[in-house]
């Protein structure tokens, strides 16, 4: 299997989207989602659901690999639950190597899906 591509929807400010909150699932839990980051360097908000009803599943968004990027962030998604979070380009963008314009998201789970937002 293979990483989960994912292309942000690009909101338009005071214009309704009806297809923004599209969640999608990896590909293979080790691989992840890697999300585009390439069109817009500003916040984008990533929302992910945990579809199993039973089990607390965490997503872990890698740290980028530039000056900012310093630590990686891990929330827990309560059973059944979704979470959502606006993060910074610069501290989760990668801006070389392999992923070069690219955040990462790891689930621990094949059950948390995602979609990705940039903000106006």
């Amino acid at each position: 299997m293979a990483v989960k591509e994912i292309t942000p929807e690009v909101l338009v400010r005071n214009k309704f989207d009806a297809d923004a909150l599209a969640m999608v699932a990896a590909s293979a839990q080790a691989d992840g989602f890697s999300i585009d980051a390439t069109s817009a360097d500003h916040r984008m908000l990533l929302v992910f659901e945990n579809t199993d009803v039973a089990v607390a599943y965490d997503i872990t968004i890698k740290k980028g690999n530039g000056l900012q990027g310093v630590k990686d962030l891990t929330q827990e998604i309560a059973a059944g639950k979704k979470a959502a979070v606006v993060v910074e380009s610069g501290a989760f963008k990668n801006v070389s190597g392999t992923n070069k314009g690219k955040i990462i998201a790891i689930p621990e789970n094949l059950a948390v899906k995602m979609a990705a937002i940039v903000l106006p």
